[in-house]
């Protein structure tokens, strides 16, 4: 997948939207394969690699689509 500075902004757009779909793993996922590339295009220390570095995080804390059934 290309990994210029605009396709990585996108690709982050894309993992987002994902979770607030409702596949919050896919979106962790996507997130982490984001992070690689900025890293390697951007640098570790680029506020946008920050910015996709903590967003795996957050996604692996949403709960799941059956979660509600657990409770």
């Amino acid at each position: 997948m290309g990994a210029g500075p605009h396709t990585l902004d996108v690709r982050h757009e894309l993992a987002r939207w994902r979770g607030r779909a409702g596949d919050a793993a896919g979106a962790a996922a996507e997130f982490a394969e984001v992070v690689v590339d900025r890293r390697r295009v951007l640098g570790p220390e680029h506020p946008d690699t920050v910015k996709s570095v903590r967003a795996p995080a957050h996604w692996r804390e949403q709960p799941g689509p059956h979660s509600h059934i657990v409770q």
